[in-house]
């Protein structure tokens, strides 16, 4: 996998993960910086994502649910308000805010936590590697935070909407069929919740 080997040569303190199709805007990264430096307890910090027109992507979210990922095949309205609450589309996203996990477009994690948790699983070639990689954190007690105060294009190509029986699509299937069985949750986010509230309290 190209991110884990260049995780592999980072040395600085903190590991800047960006896709290729993102466009900085000034001063992003030292607004992620700024964060980490001042906020210890945090481990991976994120940017909001806008696409090339300037529109807020929902890249901050739940913990994704089986029921989820069934709906969002399902081409009707009616589910979308049902989806609204794991993409979190009632918040504003206008403050910094702790976050279940924020998708792999553009992360900024220390290197010490990576250390501790180990780099990206590639047994997820495509799917949930990045929910998978942002409760790692959560579960090494660390949290994951999106903070809109850095902005980050993002011209992004879901390879996978409406080939869901391709060759990617299956790939992405099986991901998700790894990322549940591994975190042993399948219909309901309330058991990963229940698993992280013991671990802070050990």
């Amino acid at each position: 996998m190209a991110r884990n080997q260049g995780i592999s040569l980072a040395t600085a303190p903190l590991v800047l993960i960006l896709d290729v199709d993102t466009v900085v805007t000034a001063g992003a990264i030292d607004t992620l910086v700024a964060y980490l430096e001042e906020h210890p307890e945090c481990g991976l910090v994120a940017a909001r994502l806008v696409d090339i027109e300037g529109n807020l992507q929902f890249t901050c979210r739940k913990y994704p649910t089986v029921t989820s990922k069934i709906l969002r095949r399902i081409p009707f309205r009616c589910v979308e308000s049902w989806l609204a609450s794991e993409e979190m589309r009632d918040w504003d996203h206008a403050s910094p805010r702790e976050v279940d996990y924020v998708i792999g477009a553009c992360q900024l994690v220390r290197r010490s936590v990576i250390q501790e948790i180990g780099p990206i699983d590639e047994n997820i070639f495509y799917g949930p590697e990045d929910v998978d990689y942002c409760l790692r954190v959560w579960k090494a007690g660390y949290s994951v935070v999106y903070n809109p105060r850095a902005t980050i294009i993002h011209d992004q190509r879901r390879i996978t909407k409406g080939r869901l029986f391709t060759g990617i699509g299956w790939e992405h299937i099986k991901g998700l069929a790894y990322f549940f069985l591994k975190h042993k949750y399948c219909w309901s986010r309330r058991r990963v919740y229940r698993q992280l509230q013991r671990d802070a309290q050990c």
